[in-house]
This record gives C-alpha cells, structure tokens and sequence, in this order.
C-alpha cells in the first residue's frame, strides 16, 4: 500500500546519507521509525504539529529572545519524545524564526539569546535521544521470563532517565540566557510529561517490534555507512567548543571553564586508542554498568563537589574549581572502562548467571532507588 510506504525510500535514504556527515543526525532522522512502520505516512504528523506550534510562537517583542510559551514549548518537547526528528524541526523553526525576527526590528543577537536558542533546539530530540542512548527503546522480542522483566525495567528507568535529563535541560535555559524565564516554574511539569511520554513509548516501541518487525528493520537500518575519516576530530572539537561557550554562561569565561571542559572531553580522545590497551576481565567483572554504573557517576561526582567545596569553602570561586577538578576522578573511571572493555570469551556478567536472577532482579529495584536519590528525584 503507497499510504504505508510513501515515506519510506526518502526515510531511510535521508537516514543513510546524513550517516555519512552526522551520526547525531542520523540517529534523530530514523528515531520515528517505528512510527512509520506502524502507521505510515500518517506518521508525519508529529512533524506537521511541532512546526505548526513553533511557527505560531515566534516574537519579535523586546530586546532579548525568550523561550516559546511553556506550554507550546512543553508540547514539542513531548512530540520530539515520540519522534526525535519532529521535535528537532520544531525547535529549529523556532529558533529561525526568532532570529529572523529578531533581526528585522534591528535588535542585536547576543551571546545569551545564541545561548538559549542552543538549549531551546537540544530540549526538543535530546531527552528522547539521550534516554534511548542509555537503555535501548527497541529490544528483538523474546518469550522468556528475563525478556519480560528487562521491558518491565524499561518502563522504570528509561522515564526516570528522560524525566531527568529534560528537567536538567528546562533547568539550565534561564542561566543560558541571563534571564529569568517563565518556562523555569515548570521544570517538574516537563520531568513527569517527559517521563510519562517516555513510559508510553516504550510499550508503543515493543508492540510495533511484534506487529510488523520486517518493516520495523527496513526502516531502521542497523548498519549505516561511516563519516568521512576526520569526522571524530570536528565532532570532539566542535562539542568541546560549544560545551565552553555553554559552560561559560553558567561559570564565567574563567581558566577552570577551559581546563574542565578539556578534561570533559580527554575520555573521548583515549577511546580512539582504547584497543591498544590490555584487555583486564577482572575490571570487566566489577566495573559496574547501566544504572549501578550511573550511580557510581553520581555518588563519585557528590563526593568530588563536597571535597572540593571543603577545600574552597567560602571562596566565591569554589565552583569553579569544583567543574575544573571534577573530571579528574570521572577520567580515571572512564581509563578503568577502557581497560576492562570484555570478559572472558562467552562469560557472562556474575548477576546476570539464571543462580543469581533474583539478586539482579532486586538489586536493579534498590538501585534504581539508590540512583534516583543520588540525582535528587527523590
């Protein structure tokens, strides 16, 4: 049927192509591929509505540029959940508009207004892309009491994970822009929607895997070409470079900006050599990962921020020194990853043995507890 497949051929070769410049993109283009296999064409709705909803909010009153009405903004944000790429366009109309707006009644852009447009575009694919990132949407179904229990998992987690980040993102925009902006008064209404969206998706994600799994993996191709060969020097470079600038609205343009964000960055640079390490399946076997491995991000990232701010108390540049010096110990765990990338030949971690199922199954509960207090949701 031409109403299932109209969009298929341009999807998938859109996916392709921006394979080969933008993985990043790439990934946000095919992240509503399971709409598509499931409804068709009809799944260019979300894209028509978040580029309706950003049009309609474009402004150009006063000096500086603000965030679309938080209930506007709220509804793209929740579109670009289901599908990435809608939620992308969206925030890009926005962003456009306003610019050109902005422009044509001879107001300046400032480095705030470039600020927020910078986390207004992000909010709209990021949490969708960083929850699916963390834990998979899609998994191949199985009938099997672990494959049930692990979608059960994903329904806790992947929301938890989203809501997070979303309200982290909704969070940051006032200190993006210099201003205080409406939008930061609801910051737990875009958490719950986020997550509840997420929770949604992923039962929405399992059922097109079952209904129609063939075009389910035509639509979204497991393997895509590769960038050119200095993709990953302009990709590290140029994150790190909007990482400062972003950074330095919220700390300063100070030296500690500069030597963290460049430590930020260092693991990304050892893993291009990470397999000229020696392999140690002893780190492979106690390293944790997934959510123990988030918590253990946390717990090491409050107890750097609280010796650190020993150290400087009453210093009005403690905060400075604790973004400088915090990545030092995230750095040291990132070397251990590196150097305990795999175990034995067909091992399988300790708790993921069928004697220790139930130890998994409710040590996941307690640290999925664990977690959310050590990131401040509970």
């Amino acid at each position: 049927m031409i109403f299932m497949t109209a969009l298929d051929k341009i999807s998938i070769a859109f996916t392709l192509w921006l394979a080969r410049f933008s993985p990043i993109l790439s990934k946000v283009v095919v992240d509503g591929a399971y709409l598509r296999a499931a409804i068709g064409t009809i799944a260019a709705a979300p894209s028509i509505a978040a580029i309706a909803l950003a049009a309609s909010s474009v402004s150009a009153g006063g000096a500086h540029i603000l965030t679309p009405a938080w209930p506007v903004l709220l509804a793209i944000v929740i579109i670009g959940v289901f599908d990435a790429f809608a939620g992308f366009l969206g925030t890009a109309v926005y962003v456009i508009g306003s610019l050109v707006a902005h422009l044509a009644t001879g107001h300046s852009i400032g480095a705030g207004d470039t600020r927020l447009l910078l986390g207004v575009i992000v909010v709209g694919f990021g949490p969708a892309l960083l929850a699916n990132q963390f834990r998979s949407f899609r998994r191949v179904p199985q009938n099997d009491g672990n494959y049930g229990w692990e979608r059960v998992v994903d329904l806790f987690v992947i929301p938890f994970f989203g809501g997070w980040t979303a309200a982290s993102m909704i969070g940051t925009l006032p200190a993006l822009a210099g201003l205080t902006l409406a939008v930061a008064n609801h910051v737990s209404d875009f958490s719950l929607a986020v997550a509840a969206s997420l929770a949604i998706r992923v039962v929405l994600e399992e059922l097109t895997a079952r209904w129609v799994p063939n075009r389910l993996d035509r639509l979204h191709p497991t393997e895509v070409p590769g960038t050119y060969p200095g993709h990953k020097y302009v990709a590290l470079v140029l994150r790190t470079v909007i990482f400062i600038y972003v950074t330095a609205a919220l700390l300063g343009n100070e030296w500690q900006v500069w030597v963290g964000s460049i430590l930020f960055a260092l693991p990304t640079v050892l893993g291009w050599f990470k397999e000229k390490l020696p392999n140690v399946p002893v780190i492979w076997r106690i390293l944790p990962t997934g959510l123990p491995g988030l918590a253990l991000v946390l717990f090491i990232a409050q107890a750097t921020s609280n010796i650190v701010g020993g150290w400087f108390a009453g210093s009005p540049q403690s905060a400075l020194y604790s973004f400088a010096i915090l990545p030092i110990p995230l750095l040291a765990l990132s070397i251990l990853g590196m150097l305990g990338r795999e175990g034995e030949p067909d091992e399988v971690r300790l708790v993921k043995r069928p004697a220790f199922k139930w130890v998994y199954r409710i040590g996941g509960v307690v640290m999925l507890v664990v977690t959310m207090k050590l990131a401040g949701v509970i």
